[in-house]
């Protein structure tokens, strides 16, 4: 009974002390730079492809859907982590850095119409329904003087 009673303990100990969990500086940035690393391992730099659908049901799967197009890093893709947060160098698109909107061309939007489709336009409203005309006349008595809409 000792033995479960322990474990009780020490699981009851363990669930409250992770629950205020904490990781230190020094560790959050070799763990960004690790992750950030992995980009710049390899030959040439690190590039983001973009496709269409669901991703891969595993990270070792083959990627699906269609390739919409690829933005590539600089040879050092990320600079040094600090707090715990990594901040990427330039992301080209071509070769050429992607500057932020002066440099926006036709494959561009043709591009950004395949991420973004424009749903299809609402139908036209009907046409209004005619309009209810009547007629009145007016009718003057000349002999009287007295006039009535007639209608």
């Amino acid at each position: 009974m000792l033995p479960l009673l322990t474990c009780l303990l020490l699981g009851l100990f363990l669930c409250l002390w992770a629950s205020n969990f904490k990781i230190s500086t020094a560790a959050r940035n070799a763990a960004c730079d690790a992750l950030v690393d992995r980009i710049d391992g390899g030959t040439g730099a690190g590039t983001i492809p973009i496709r269409t659908g669901p991703p891969p049901t595993n990270v070792a799967d083959a990627s699906s859907g269609t390739l919409l197009g690829t933005c590539t890093f600089s040879a050092t893709a990320f600079g040094a982590s600090s707090s715990g947060t990594a901040t990427a160098n330039s992301i080209t698109r071509t070769g050429r850095p992607i500057v932020g909107g002066s440099d926006i061309n036709e494959d561009d939007f043709a591009w950004a119409a395949r991420v973004y489709p424009k749903p299809d336009a609402p139908p036209p409203p009907p046409p209004p329904p005619p309009a209810r005309v009547k007629t009145y006349s007016l009718q003057v008595d000349l002999d009287s003087g007295d006039a009535k809409l007639v209608g």
